[in-house]
Formats: structure tokens, C-alpha cells, sequence
């Protein structure tokens, strides 16, 4: 399916073409603009990215803090938010950083500090790039590993090629349909709105990350046991 069928789609889903009719080039390219805006939308949303990416990056001596977007420092795409990080060895090992919030990084009182060993970073959102902050302040050569969600990608041409992983297909002719009705001044239908909030829940359903709580080991004791159901 290329964008142009996708817009096609979702048209006929509110009334604004009939079946076999063709849109023009300035409806089309209304279209582009507005299912852009709605990925754009949904990029900041989380559940609603797919994928998490992993990339590797260098940093060397002395050096406090990395741009990272298309151009900076870290030349690629910039993330949207930053999950995990951690520093890798010669061997392939990684060792987790900590990724801190505002707060968190505020409250790091000398943040010149230097140390062989990376424990901590900040990520601060900017565009055209971010920046990411370290702590401390690697005195020597260390590779940095990041888990990052990215904005999903948008269209600029009519004809280019849409892969769908399962439920995304649904998920955009439905909610883009939404989107357009208005400038095409059509009403929404209740099942378009039904399928349009059913099938954005599925997939932000299936991009859920379990969350696992653990405990410090320093906090256990060798052969205690405690039932959370009688309290002993």
C-alpha cells in the first residue's frame, strides 16, 4: 500500500470519495499533510511506537555531554525518549547506566566530576538535536549503548511504499479517516470512530513492555521467607 492508497482509504471510510473515484493532487497531498501530523502525534504517545532501538556510539576523554540528531555529535535520528542505556567493554558486556530525569540531574551537585566509569546520564530533548549529558565525566575512551524510541517516520511523496507491521494498516486508514473528516466537512460515523479507538488500543496493547520489579540482594536473608498473605 503506498500513502496514496492509504489517503484513498480513508476517504471513502467518511464519504469524501466514492469507490473508484480518484482524489485530486491538492486533496492528496492534504492527506499527506495530515496523516504526517497524526504520526508526529502518535511518536510522542510511546505505545504507539512500535520498535525500541538499540545503537552503539563513542565517546572519548573529557568529553561532558554529546548532541545527538541528524548532524550532531551522535549523528542519527534524535529519540523521542531514551529507555536504558549502558556502557559495553572490549568483549560485547554491558554494564547499565542510570538514565536520569530533570530532576535527577539537577540535583547532581558537581557535575564536573571525572571517573573512569560512566554511571549516569541525562537526556535533554531539543531540535533539531538533544543532548545527552554524562555522569561523570568519562576520563577515558568508553562505547555507550542506547535503547531509544524514534519518531515514526513521515511522508513526502504520494508514492512511497507503506510497510505495516500487523494492526498498523487498520490502526492509521481509521484515525486518519478521523483526521480528514472535518476539512472535507463529513461526519464521522459511529463504527469508524468504534474501529479508529479499537484498533490504536490493539497496538498500543501489543507494543507494552512488562515492567519487573526487583529487589536489592543486600536486603535478603539467607533462608527467610515472608508470606504476603499472612504477614509472617
Amino acid at each position: 500500500m503506498t500513502a496514496r492508497d492509504l489517503i484513498k482509504s480513508s476517504m471513502r471510510k467518511i464519504g469524501a470519495i466514492a469507490t473508484g473515484e480518484t482524489p485530486s493532487a491538492e486533496e492528496i497531498q492534504d492527506g499527506i499533510s495530515a496523516l504526517n501530523m497524526m504520526l508526529d502525534s502518535w511518536s510522542i504517545e510511546g505505545l504507539t511506537v512500535p520498535v525500541r532501538v538499540r545503537e552503539e556510539f563513542s565517546i572519548t576523554a573529557a568529553q561532558a555531554s554529546r548532541t545527538i540528531g541528524v548532524g550532531g555529535n551522535f549523528n542519527t535520528a534524535r529519540p523521542v525518549r531514551i529507555h536504558a542505556a549502558a556502557t559495553m567493554d572490549a568483549s560485547g558486556n554491558e554494564t547499565p547506566v542510570e538514565v536520569l530525569t530533570a530532576d535527577q540531574w539537577a540535583a547532581v551537585s558537581n557535575k564536573d566530576s571525572t571517573s573512569s566509569l560512566l554511571t549516569k546520564i541525562y537526556f535533554e530533548d531539543g531540535n533539531p538535536t538533544g543532548t545527552i549529558y554524562f555522569s561523570p565525566v568519562p576520563s577515558g575512551s568508553v562505547t555507550l549503548v542506547l535503547y531509544s524510541e524514534k519518531r515514526l517516520t513521515t511522508f513526502t511523496s504520494a508514492s512511497t511504499d507503506l510497510a505495516f507491521l500487523p494492526g498498523y494498516e487498520e490502526a492509521l486508514v481509521f484515525n486518519l479517516a478521523i483526521r480528514l473528516a472535518p476539512d472535507f466537512g463529513q461526519s464521522i460515523t459511529a463504527e469508524v470512530a468504534t474501529i479508529a479507538t479499537d484498533s490504536k488500543a490493539s497496538i498500543k496493547r501489543k507494543n507494552v513492555q512488562p515492567e519487573f520489579i526487583g529487589c536489592d540482594s543486600a536486603l535478603l536473608s539467607r533462608g527467610v521467607s515472608f508470606n504476603i498473605l499472612t504477614g509472617e
